[in-house]
């Protein structure tokens, strides 16, 4: 936060004495400044002052906005459960008049205005924008499947290209969120069997896991809804049986992760521990002592080649 005030104070200085005329790449990086320090208000504000002063958008810009969106509605929904106003400006915006899932399709047909094409950043964005509202899952789906198509096409042509341009692990784990929180689970399943490699990524077991969780408690709503619409169920909605085929259903889509999780975690063990083999042979070939006798591992050294990002993130999925 505190170099985040230099950054608009240098701003000041450009407009001010310094005489330096901004682009694009100027408000981009007021943009995300203002997006890392949780000032999405301002992210918007900024991108009105680019239309203002004519400053073309990039694609760097379209996916700051999409970032930015989600987290901007998350923070109007906690100001306006605990009554508070988020001040005219905001109002005067209307950004999310419409909901965030509609708001962010809008901006891909602006960026077709300008000419500019959909790829992994904004996909990613795009969707975990979607997530936040639970919405839009036809409509990304749509876009997910024309941008493979597209992908594929180029790929006649140059293949390189068609590889950087296919989805990512990011964009597979911004839809897998979406299909949770629009309980689309079996689609989420579909996406990991067919689409993301072996062994699942820590970082696409942790999405899973999250979306399991949260279309978990999205059916337990729709139970509750269901229980409020038919009321009893002699009227012909049999409350325990629709009880027990969400139930079962859960536990199956656990089961599965959790077995993605063992032979992936599996995996991962057996890599470090041939690493540990192989130093510790190292260590013979050197006069060292034998594997046998080696002294207790300090927890704080890595074997060889290890990451300990990759670790950290095993726990993260492990928790999830």
């Amino acid at each position: 936060n505190a170099c985040s005030s230099h950054v608009f104070q240098l701003h000041e200085r450009m407009r001010g004495e310094l005489g330096i005329e901004e682009n694009t790449e100027t408000f981009n990086i007021l943009m995300q400044n203002a997006s890392r320090t949780g000032n999405h208000s301002l992210v918007f504000k900024l991108r009105e002052e680019m239309k203002e002063l004519g400053v073309e958008p990039s694609e760097r810009t379209f996916s700051i906005l999409l970032a930015s969106v989600g987290k901007l509605h998350q923070q109007q929904s906690r100001s306006s459960k605990k009554g508070k106003s988020f001040g005219a400006e905001i109002k005067a915006l209307d950004t999310l008049k419409g909901g965030v899932t509609n708001w962010a399709f809008s901006i891909l047909e602006e960026m077709k205005e300008n000419e500019i094409q959909v790829n992994n950043h904004i996909l990613s964005a795009l969707f975990s924008a979607c997530a936040i509202e639970g919405k839009g899952m036809k409509r990304c789906e749509r876009l997910l499947l024309e941008h493979m198509e597209a992908s594929s096409t180029l790929g006649g042509k140059d293949g390189a290209a068609a590889s950087s341009n296919m989805p990512n692990v990011n964009v597979w784990c911004s839809f897998i969120k979406l299909c949770g929180a629009c309980g689309e689970v079996d689609l989420a399943m579909e996406v990991c069997e067919k689409y993301c490699e072996r062994p699942l990524s820590p970082y696409v077991r942790s999405a899973l896991c999250s979306a399991i969780a949260r279309a978990g408690s999205r059916s337990n709503e729709v139970l509750d809804d269901n229980v409020d619409t038919f009321g009893d169920p002699d009227e012909g909605w049999d409350a325990n049986k629709t009880t027990l085929s969400y139930h079962s259903r859960f536990e199956r889509y656990c089961k599965k992760a959790i077995k993605w999780h063992n032979d992936a975690h599996k995996e991962y063990l057996m890599q470090v521990f041939m690493q540990q083999e192989d130093d510790s042979l190292d260590d013979v070939l050197r006069g060292g002592s034998h594997p046998s006798g080696l002294d207790k591992l300090d927890s704080s050294v890595h074997p060889r080649h290890s990451d300990p990002k990759k670790e950290r993130d095993e726990t993260v999925a492990c928790n999830a």
